[in-house]
């Protein structure tokens, strides 16, 4: 997955928005120090990534790297699933969302 996360964060994709890996292993302990990661700052992005316009993922408890071309990336590590999301539009309106994951 770390190899993933390196390509992810030097290539220019305009369109990639969201990678779900569901999984019967576990992904802790997976280092990504070497993309400087940084806690949730509320002023950089919101708490909550629109999937769908039914669905947005909570994802404030994951880590966020910036990518070269500078749009912001959040990975979250859960129980068997892990997010790889690219914040096109860092403050999404979830007003209308019924499903919060």
């Amino acid at each position: 997955m770390t190899d993933f996360c390196a390509r992810s964060t030097r290539i220019i994709d305009t369109e990639f928005t969201i990678l779900l890996v569901k999984t019967d292993k576990s992904f802790a302990g997976m280092n990504l120090d070497k993309f400087n990661p940084t806690q949730w700052n509320p002023e950089q992005r919101g708490p909550k990534f629109l999937y769908s316009p039914d669905i947005a993922f909570e994802c404030t408890a994951g880590v966020d790297i910036m990518r070269k071309d500078g749009l912001l990336c959040t990975v979250d590590n859960r129980i068997n699933v892990l997010i790889f999301a690219v914040w096109h539009n860092r403050f999404h309106d979830v007003s209308g969302v019924s499903t919060m994951i």
